[in-house]
């Protein structure tokens, strides 16, 4: 086992973690008497992101490991895992209203959005050496983009069209940037 496949079982149980919040509340999510496709469309991103992101983990296996790596190493799953508790409270059972539930975890959603694609850059900078101009930075942009416009309104016909562009539109950039094969 190298260093790398050591280290990834930590970074692995929060992504895991976040997984299992978007999915067990994911039969509330749907109940047709309290559904809010927006709001259910963002978990699924999500738990898209979380995929992505463990994929995108391959390309750290080079990394000269310290303990101030593997921290920073963490941060990109741990923000997905606080955007798993924003979408899916502890007792999904009790939400009345995901429209509601969405509109009041609007602001923390959509920051840890920001949070996450600052997270990105850095990570892939230090992990990786991405070149400041290739194509993943549009995509850590795009989301920067989505959490800045998420973060800019509360009005539920601006969030339908945020979803529609934004987040389907990220998830079929990355899908494509994330199809080519990785070496080694």
């Amino acid at each position: 086992m190298t260093l790398h496949e050591y280290l990834a079982i930590a970074y692995s149980l929060v992504f895991s973690l976040a997984a299992v919040r978007l999915v067990s509340g994911l039969p509330y999510a749907i109940d047709r008497d309290s559904r809010y496709p927006v709001h259910l469309a963002y978990v699924v991103a999500a738990l898209f992101a979380i995929a992505a992101d463990f994929w995108a983990q391959w390309e750290a296996r080079d990394t000269v490991w310290t303990f101030p790596r593997f921290l920073l190493q963490l941060t990109g799953p741990g923000a997905l895992y606080f955007l798993a508790c924003t979408l899916v409270p502890d007792n999904p059972a009790a939400v009345a209203s995901w429209e509601r539930h969405f509109f009041s975890a609007r602001k923390k959603c959509f920051g840890t959005l920001c949070a996450w694609a600052l997270i990105l850059t850095v990570n892939a900078t230090v992990f990786t050496g991405l070149p400041w101009v290739h194509p993943f930075r549009g995509l850590h942009l795009g989301i920067l983009a989505l959490g800045v416009a998420g973060l800019s309104t509360d009005r539920p016909r601006a969030h339908l069209m945020i979803l529609i562009v934004g987040v389907f539109g990220l998830v079929i950039a990355s899908s494509v940037l994330l199809s080519l094969p990785i070496a080694g």
